[in-house]
């Protein structure tokens, strides 16, 4: 595959706290002649007794993305959209991974998850809601 185009990545921390970060790749597959998504690697971010101090930045988190590419021969000029959720590391103005990218690949475009995007909107939106309403639709899944 030479043909990368968007880049989604999420790290998340499992019940053993492995921190790990799962990057998935959207691009044209000649062959089948469609955008495809397809599960690029999952890779710890975080290895035990290997100076943990500096394992959770976006730096460290950014190598490791640029690490996987390089391995696998996949130019950076290949890359024009990375997507995350909107964690200061991820998505910060300034020392973030996405500000990494705008700096390795001019032209990126970065964009927040929709999925975490719609879920911070409508766990806001419920906040307004009355409590009975929440209580109504628990007490119906529960009856069922």
């Amino acid at each position: 595959m030479t043909n990368l185009n968007i880049l989604l990545v999420h790290e998340s921390t499992d019940i053993s706290t492995t921190k790990t970060a799962c990057i998935v790749v959207r691009y044209f597959d000649e062959e089948l002649g469609k955008i495809t998504t397809s599960l690029w690697e999952y890779i710890p971010t975080i290895q035990e007794r290997v100076d943990m101090e500096n394992q959770g930045t976006a730096e460290h988190l950014y190598q490791l993305l640029i690490d996987t590419f390089l391995r696998n021969k996949i130019s950076l000029s290949n890359i024009i959209g990375f997507a995350s959720d909107g964690c200061n590391m991820m998505m910060g103005q300034h020392n973030s991974v996405a500000s990494r990218f705008r700096i390795s690949c001019p032209g990126i475009i970065i964009f927040k998850c929709i999925c975490h995007s719609l879920h911070i909107c409508s766990s806001l939106a419920c906040k307004c809601l009355p409590r009975t309403c929440e209580d109504l639709a628990r007490n119906i899944y529960t009856f069922f």
